[in-house]
């Protein structure tokens, strides 16, 4: 089941140790030529720089970014679970094996909302944790 997985990957997340850290993902639509960036950095927990880049400029509109920690490795765990309770359809999901962060997320339905069809690009442990 879907929601077990994304317990799973919460629950090795939470093991590992890992509360400082910098992740990059991007979100690419298919049907179009832009592609969002958020680039976040957590150190014991707390976000302390948050990049959230869209290109090219001219034709990419930026989604709104209320609470930057529901971009953390918790908050995008915690979206997931939250939208397979509500029993949205997904199509892939795949979790690191070793920290349980999402490297790929992809939704097969219209109803599901754009930001979680995502893809990993960079997950850095920093210094201080494990």
């Amino acid at each position: 089941e879907y929601g077990g997985d994304v317990m799973n990957a919460r629950n090795r997340f939470d093991q590992s140790g890992v509360n400082s850290y910098r992740w990059k993902y991007a979100h690419v639509n298919p049907a179009g030529v832009a592609q969002q960036s958020i680039e976040i950095t957590v150190e014991n927990g707390q976000v302390v720089d948050f990049k959230h880049d869209c290109s090219p400029s001219d034709i990419c509109l930026k989604m709104p970014v209320e609470n930057q920690a529901e971009w953390t490795v918790p908050g995008v765990l915690d979206q997931l679970l939250a939208l397979a309770e509500q029993q949205h359809a997904m199509a892939i999901v795949r979790f690191d094996e070793e920290y349980g962060f999402p490297r790929a997320i992809v939704a097969n339905s219209d109803e599901a909302p754009y930001y979680i069809q995502w893809s990993s690009e960079e997950f850095e442990v920093l210094d201080g944790t494990e």
